[in-house]
């Protein structure tokens, strides 16, 4: 390019910004006279972009801001801008000032979209997701959801971050797994005495959260590796029936912490997968330390066919108490059975075998439990077809063969659970890929020691994101 032509093509950009500006009629040499207001100014600048000359746009979009710095049109502008020039990092900048002052829905979904293209440019996938959920905000046909959702899972495989948030607030008759009834009874027979009140079902509000964070440290066709952190936290208020039942129970006694970290791998085989494990953690109970775990996994999943999958785990575990109680060690055999149909939806069945030893008899136990899980396919019942419900029923029994309730059981210790749940995730009211869920939870368990005859009935309301 001559330096006359590059001097006449500077002229010509000088004399678009000037005319937006002044919105009179200006004259260069070689050039004829231009007036532009800032609806034609937004115009040729996209003509530019279409015609591959950002340039241009990007001296038209400033000459915009000097006017009007809330101008989102001519943000949105400077980032198409960038993005045709390769430079995602400034164009990112542009996009969020695009989404900031944009006032109408359809552009606030464009720049969202925008920055999250900008953000994979600058390999941020994470950001990208962030901005894909944002889109969804401002989503301009319910049609367009299942395309965003689908780029948000490409991203998701992308992003070596992974990050899992779960909250729940419940209302509960039975804060402390407490007994329901003051009775002591051995197989019937009261021969301890009565149970104070902080031994008893407290009712009161929980509230829960549940954080996972996971890193991709590598990845291959054929295995990933992760290091995760986990965090549990739970936090209760006790019913004004609870105090009179048990004044010298704070809220604070029943708050309860679990802190973990762990690494994880997943290697292809033949046919399905193999996963293998560790992790080691902490819990606090009552503000103070509780129990320090280490844990060894080991599973196998393996496809049965297009719509059945079976998986296989163990679980090796140590438990250390703090003071001076003994430790736990611990196995697990667990299955995993899950399948498929065209017209009754998914179906999952789990079922555990587990064996603790300890030289703390009270703590030494056998434990066997199952549990079927339902979610049917409403897609067909248009008026239904927001709702995801899942159904559960689970049951377990588990033994303590010698146990001490202040004197040692004839026969140990035997207790049998049961416990029934239907969680509703409403997408309707989804917002930016979360959807609020309710879960009402009932349960109910029997023991020939009182102490752990329990009922507990909750009703809780969480969000979860809804791919």
């Amino acid at each position: 390019m001559t330096r006359y032509a590059r001097t006449r093509r500077r002229a010509r950009h000088a004399l678009c910004v000037t005319a937006l500006l002044l919105a009179l009629p200006l004259t260069v040499q070689g050039a004829e006279q231009v007036r532009l207001s800032p609806e034609q100014a937004h115009q040729v600048a996209r003509q530019a972009l279409v015609q591959g000359n950002p340039q241009l746009a990007y001296d038209l979009a400033l000459g915009l801001l000097q006017r009007n710095p809330h101008d989102g049109g001519a943000h949105f502008i400077i980032a198409r801008a960038h993005s045709q020039m390769r430079q995602p990092q400034k164009g990112r900048r542009a996009a969020r000032l695009a989404y900031r002052h944009a006032t109408e829905k359809n552009d606030k979904f464009h720049a969202a979209q925008l920055a999250a293209k900008l953000a994979v440019e600058a390999d941020r996938p994470g950001a990208a997701q962030f901005w894909l959920r944002r889109s969804l905000i401002n989503l301009p046909d319910p049609a367009m959801r299942d395309r965003v959702a689908k780029d948000y899972q490409i991203l998701r495989r992308l992003s070596p971050w992974e990050y899992r948030l779960n909250l729940s607030f419940a209302p509960s008759d039975n804060l402390n797994n407490g007994a329901d009834s003051p009775y002591s009874l051995i197989d019937g027979v009261p021969v301890v005495g009565l149970l104070s009140g902080s031994a008893q079902a407290l009712s009161g509000v929980a509230g829960q959260a549940d954080l996972s964070v996971r890193y991709r440290l590598a990845h291959s066709k054929t295995h990933s590796r992760h290091i995760g952190l986990r965090y549990f936290g739970k936090r209760v208020r006790l019913s004004d029936a609870a105090r009179d039942l048990a004044p010298n129970v704070q809220d604070s006694d029943l708050a309860f912490d679990y802190a973990e970290i762990g690494l994880n791998e997943v290697r292809k085989a033949t046919t399905g997968s193999w996963r293998y494990g560790l992790s080691v953690g902490q819990s606090w109970s009552g503000g103070e330390k509780f129990q320090r775990s280490a844990r060894i996994n080991l599973s196998r999943s393996l496809p049965i066919g297009a719509r059945t999958g079976l998986s296989l785990s163990t679980q090796l575990e140590r438990l250390r108490h703090e003071g001076s109680r003994p430790d736990v060690h611990g196995v697990t055999l667990s299955g995993h059975f899950s399948h498929r149909t065209e017209d009754w939806g998914d179906w999952t069945l789990n079922l555990s075998a587990k064996r603790e030893n300890s030289d703390n008899i009270n703590a030494d136990r056998d434990q066997l439990a199952a549990r079927l899980s339902w979610a049917p396919d409403l897609s067909a019942r248009p008026a239904l077809a927001n709702m995801a419900p899942v159904f559960t029923l689970g049951a377990s029994t588990q033994r303590y063969d010698s146990y001490n309730a202040g004197l040692m059981v004839p026969g140990g210790r035997r207790d049998e659970t049961v416990f029934g749940q239907v969680e509703v995730t409403l997408k309707a009211l989804d917002y930016g890929g979360f959807a609020p869920s309710l879960n009402l939870r009932s349960k109910r368990s029997t023991s020939n020691v009182s102490r752990f005859d329990t009922r507990e009935t909750t009703v809780s309301l969480g969000f979860r994101s809804t791919f």
